[in-house]
Order: structure tokens, then C-alpha cells, then sequence
């Protein structure tokens, strides 16, 4: 998915430069993901508290038509403030990631600016994909692990033993399997 973010964002908006970034719950940061035509101002991992747009849950501009705040992941070499726009990914209302935009240094100012709606209506569409990348990989997990021991049920053991058979044929190598049978393993 990222890499489809990475490609074609800047089809859609080719005058600014931007980064990904997801949630990773488990250390409670914001990751790049992946970005594009090369910014310069945002962090490549910084705390979720650190962007208004995160904070609020709506699309946030510290310049612009609303004077605002900067946020904390954005920062430039002599304190200004930078065009930038923070558009959250959420999705079933829950917050997934975060796409920062800025202008290229290469593009002349107010050159076919895009209205932040599309912006918005990227966001959207990017955060709805996210979330049902997510939904996926979830429900692939649920079908493959058992839910109380946490290995890998018969659906996956038939996957890899079709894979490891092929590989054994195609480079024709022997193949043994043994199997056990742990009485009450679940206790």
C-alpha cells in the first residue's frame, strides 16, 4: 500500500512534497512510512501528541487562510513557519496515521495550489484503504493462529507444506514431516 501512496501522490498533488506516517501503537510513535519528491521539514518519527492535526482530528495549516501553531514535528532553520499541512488517516473513527504535506522548493508560490478538500478527500481515501489493509491482515491472522495458542492452525500448515513440497520437487531434495500429538497441549 505504501508503495502505491508513494507513487502516485505526486500525480495527484505535484507541487507538494509529503511524507506517511503510521501509528505504531506499541511505542506510541508516529513512523514514516514512506515519502515523496523530498521534504525537508518534518521528522521521520516523532510522538503523536506532536501534531495538531492528531491532537484535534481534523486536517490542520499553520499558515495559510487561518493563522495557527506549528506543529512540533515540523521544523525549519531560522523559526518560520512552514506552508505545511497535517491531514489525519483515520478510519471507523479510529486515528491509523497522518499525511504531512509541504510545497517543493522547486515549485513558484500559489503555482496551481490544490484546494485542501481534495486534500481532504485524499486523506480520506488513503485512510479508508489503510484501515481495510488493516481489516485484512487481521482476518488473514484469525483464519491462520489458533486464537488460544497463538500457532499456526491447519489452514497454515497446509499452505507451507504445499510450499515446502514444490521447493523439494523443484530442486529434487527429500522432504520429511513429523507430526505429534501433545494430549490436553491447550491447558
Amino acid at each position: 500500500l505504501e508503495d502505491v501512496i508513494q507513487r502516485f501522490v505526486p500525480e495527484i498533488a505535484p507541487t507538494l512534497a509529503g511524507r506517511l506516517y503510521l501509528l505504531d501503537e506499541s511505542r506510541n510513535a508516529m513512523l514514516e512510512a514512506c515519502s515523496w519528491l523530498s521534504p525537508a521539514y518534518s521528522r521521520a518519527e516523532f510522538a503523536p501528541t506532536g501534531c495538531w492535526a492528531l491532537r484535534r482530528g481534523v486536517p490542520h495549516r499553520p499558515a495559510g487562510a487561518q493563522i495557527d501553531v506549528q506543529c512540533e514535528h515540523v521544523e525549519s532553520e531560522n523559526g518560520e513557519t512552514i506552508d505545511s499541512i497535517c491531514l489525519p488517516l483515520t478510519s471507523l473513527r479510529e486515528t491509523l496515521g497522518l499525511l504531512y504535506l509541504e510545497p517543493r522548493e522547486q515549485s513558484k508560490p500559489d503555482s496551481h495550489e490544490m484546494p485542501e478538500v481534495y486534500l481532504a478527500m485524499l486523506a480520506e481515501n488513503i485512510g479508508l484503504a489503510l484501515g481495510n489493509h488493516r481489516l485484512r491482515e487481521t482476518l488473514r491472522e484469525m483464519a491462520m493462529v489458533d486464537s488460544m495458542t497463538g500457532l499456526s492452525n491447519r489452514r497454515s500448515f497446509e499452505r507451507a507444506f504445499a510450499a515446502e513440497v514444490a521447493e523439494a520437487e523443484r530442486f529434487n531434495r527429500p522432504l520429511s514431516c513429523l507430526l505429534l500429538d501433545v494430549d490436553h497441549f491447550k491447558r
